[in-house]
């Protein structure tokens, strides 16, 4: 669960639930006193939020996404969204978005199995 879901956000508040950490790379604004994994324990996993479309799409319309996502996470609206779930905002084009999953998901893989095999270490 993570202190940014919408749905968790006012079981926090209300002291019902209690994060013990974040997964990801840095502190959270509005969630200061939560500490997170690369702290603790010297790895994170990502939160990562993109928007994908099919293999293939036709340059016209490429052109039109790349115009219009930069505009869009620009918009005081949206900000003001992401603010109230305490989501950072950002963007990444094509090319960067594509190094970073190639670079960062192999990593999220080899926490994965050591956590397995630690987990598994922990039943015998």
């Amino acid at each position: 669960m993570a202190p940014t879901d919408a749905l968790t956000i006012p079981y926090i508040k209300e002291g019902k639930i209690r994060i013990l950490a974040y997964l990801g790379i840095k502190k959270l604004a509005g969630y200061k006193n939560i500490p997170f994994t690369q702290e603790l324990y010297g790895f994170a996993i990502p939160n990562l939020l993109g928007i994908c479309g099919p293999k293939d799409l036709p340059d016209y319309v490429l052109k039109k996404l790349y115009e219009a996502f930069p505009k869009a996470i620009k918009d005081p609206d949206f900000i003001g969204v992401m603010n109230r779930i305490h989501m950072p905002v950002g963007y990444m084009d094509r090319a960067r978005m594509s190094k970073y999953v190639e670079e960062t998901f192999p990593k999220v893989g080899e926490i994965m199995k050591l956590l397995k095999e630690e987990e598994a270490k922990q039943k015998k």
